[in-house]
């Protein structure tokens, strides 16, 4: 048995009015920064602690007490309203875009564009989004192409997921219980125990079930968790910490509605169900050791994970798939002491992935599918790197910041003529190497007002489609050029960042269905060209102590360039000046709290949040069930909190429209895939401290 996607588990709590709910949170497990306010946001997203308001990046910082409150139990419900963000669903799981960047590839047929770390590994599987996210201390969202700290597959940008690390001396935990409609039950609760004065255990579970949102029941979830987290500081220099991330997922799988869309009942299915059980298991251990002239970190881990599916998406199987992961990543970095005038990091990184896939009898009655001949079966990739950024003063409010990242990708693949004709064993290989870079100024225009520009670049590694002897696919790569201000006004109760930034996009790797061998497949192809430009709006008012207002915006103009192809399903096909998928050209999230303080010193807080979103393209195709047109989503949440805020009692709603939210709209031969987000779900919760 193995354990891959657990770090899936990793997954964090927080979202959409991330500035306001972020500073709520505790000042996190990043370590202390000099001169950094009370309950002022610390973040690491730059390998260094810092201040959310004086990072040079546009950034949100989400903090997990916030998002339980909500009843956010996924990375992606918990980062959908972040600014420039999109989820997009597909067969595995989910895949994020950030500012029309993004890909909707599984893990065998391609790489995410958005670099998901869990405690700072890297997550390649699709899976991770969508899995059960418990006892997290933060989410932080980077835009724009992290390709100097982060690498490859991050041309969008980099969400980190922090969890909650052992705390030495303290004995306490918490407890929580969540049910609501569609018979949903989610639990979840930790445990921090002291062990003598220089270590610490922390272990944390979950369990999340929910009946089917599809009239077949596909898209429920039976999905249980544990993680276990050792702290030891034997020394002031030396903070050793190793963990381990237990999933186990079981029941119906993704499933699609029918389409077109029936108008009285969105979620009707009349597709079979689907089947899943997952496994997964991550250990990894953290080393860091300081001297006066730089702290070294070592960060090493090892994932496995064995999945049985028989996914029905695209059409009734009588096969399922067994797929198994393994994977295995360390880093070696060192960075400038605390307080040094220069600050820099620079490192070595390291990533080996392997996936096998088998196909095997179905628990599921139904007509098999035609099979791609031949079909992609093992995937292998591997990945070094150096990098180096740093960050020099030249005067006390100027600065100057320059990074390199040296990257060699190997991808191989193995496929299986499914007839018997051909090479029973056909392979290929390929490899590439990469160079990106950060360049960018930051000048401090006030004591509380920050000012920055940088030009970056990022790329997305290529590899193989589903069909062979087809050729590979290029990578991606993107230049950013990026002016940024971050400000705090009328007495530090206003918050209001602003961003704008344009794209030149090279060799996006696009997929479309095609047909190979009379068998359907997904085709990637590198489209010419793609100009992306937008600007982003992040404010926070908090105009009494009891009252807290947020606005989000977010403005976006993408097209393609040239950009053509030829296929046997739809003939030759031009994209060119197209709209890039998910991308709408403006969104919004408007949010308002407000804390009602009791005479015995209880308090009840009302919340309240909508996100509004202009219509925009699920894929590369235009068929009619990809678009997604304009809508609103709005969530709420009331709570009530004793004057020890012991426990707490919460009542929440989600999508309290109801409204039907295409995540993916595709057509191939013999159906068309229509996936939705969830409906409208509603319930209640309990927690409990300690």
């Amino acid at each position: 048995m193995a354990y891959r996607h657990t770090l899936l588990l990793a997954s964090a709590l927080a979202w959409p009015i991330p500035a306001a709910m972020a500073q709520d949170a505790p000042a996190t497990s990043a370590g202390e920064v000099q001169g950094a306010s009370p309950g002022e946001i610390i973040v690491t997203a730059q390998r260094r602690s810092e201040s959310l308001q004086k990072a040079a990046v546009a950034i949100t910082a989400l903090g997990g007490e916030a998002l339980r409150d909500a009843a956010r139990n996924s990375v992606a419900d918990a980062i959908s309203a972040v600014p420039s963000v999109q989820i997009q669903g597909n067969t595995n799981g989910a895949q994020i875009y950030i500012r029309g960047v993004g890909s909707n590839a599984d893990s065998q047929l391609g790489d995410p564009a958005v670099n998901l770390n869990i405690d700072g590994i890297y997550q390649q599987q699709t899976e991770v989004p969508t899995a059960l996210m418990y006892d997290v201390k933060r989410i932080e969202v980077l835009r724009g192409p992290q390709g100097t700290l982060y690498g490859r597959n991050a041309t969008a940008g980099a969400v980190n997921i922090v969890t909650t690390d052992p705390e030495l001396g303290v004995l306490g935990g918490y407890g929580m219980v969540q049910a609501g409609n569609y018979k949903a039950v989610h639990g979840e609760g930790a445990i921090n125990v002291p062990i003598g004065q220089d270590t610490a255990l922390r272990v944390a579970g979950a369990t999340d079930h929910h009946d089917g949102y599809l009239s077949n029941g596909n898209n429920n979830a039976h999905m249980s968790a544990a993680r276990v987290k050792l702290l030891s500081e034997p020394t002031d220099n030396l903070r050793i910490l190793i963990g381990a991330d237990y999933l186990h997922s079981a029941g119906h799988d993704v499933g699609s509605v029918a389409a077109p869309l029936d108008k009285s009942d969105p979620w009707y299915s009349d597709k079979p169900q689907g089947y899943i059980n997952l496994d997964s298991l991550m250990v990894r251990g953290q080393v860091d050791y300081t001297t006066p002239f730089a702290t070294f970190t070592l960060l090493a881990s090892h994932t496995a994970y064995d999945k049985d599916e028989a996914n029905v998406i695209l059409s009734p199987t009588a096969v399922s798939v067994h797929r198994e992961a393994r994977q295995n990543s360390v880093e070696l970095r060192a960075s400038s002491p605390g307080h040094s005038p220069i600050e820099w990091v620079g490192g070595l990184f390291y990533y080996d992935d392997t996936e096998v896939r088998q196909v095997v009898d179905s628990p599921i009655d139904a007509t098999a599918a035609s099979a791609s001949n031949p079909e992609l079966r093992d995937a292998t990739a591997k990945s070094a790197a150096a990098f180096a950024n740093v960050t020099v003063p030249l005067t006390e409010a100027l600065r100057l910041t320059g990074g390199l990242r040296y990257t060699h990708d190997e991808k191989g693949a193995r496929f299986v003529y499914t007839d018997g004709s051909g090479d029973p064993d056909a392979t290929a290989s390929r490899s590439w190497n990469s160079f990106t870079y950060k360049a960018g100024i930051e000048a401090d225009l006030a004591p509380q007002s920050l000012l920055y520009g940088q030009v970056s670049s990022g790329f997305k590694a290529g590899g193989f489609a589903q069909q062979f002897p087809a050729a590979s696919y290029d990578p991606e790569k993107i230049t950013a050029f990026e002016i940024g201000s971050k400000n705090r006004l009328l007495d530090n109760t206003l918050t209001l960042n602003l961003a704008a930034f344009h794209y030149s996009y090279r060799d996006y790797q696009a997929q479309y269905p095609d047909l190979v061998d009379g068998a359907f497949a997904l085709v990637t192809a590198n489209a010419a060209s793609a100009k992306l430009s937008g600007a982003e709006l992040e404010a926070t008012w908090r105009p009494t102590g009891s009252d807290t207002l947020g606005l989000s915006a977010s403005y976006l103009h993408t097209r393609f360039g040239a950009f053509s192809y030829t296929s046997t399903l739809s003939g030759t096909v031009d994209h060119s000046n197209e709209r890039l998928p998910n991308s709408p050209t403006a969104s919004f999230d408007v949010s308002y709290e407000h804390v009602f303080t009791l005479g015995s010193g209880a308090t009840i807080t009302a919340h309240a949040n909508s996100h509004i979103s202009t219509g925009y393209w699920t894929t590369v195709e235009r068929s009619t069930d990809s678009y997604q047109g304009a809508f609103t989503r709005s969530d709420a949440f009331l709570r009530y909190a004793p004057a020890s805020d012991a426990w707490d009692l919460r009542l929440y709603a989600k999508n309290i429209e109801n409204n039907a939210i295409r995540t993916l709209g595709a057509a191939n031969p013999v159906d068309t895939v229509l996936l939705l987000a969830p409906p409208r779900t509603y319930g209640a919760a309990f927690s409990l401290r300690f």
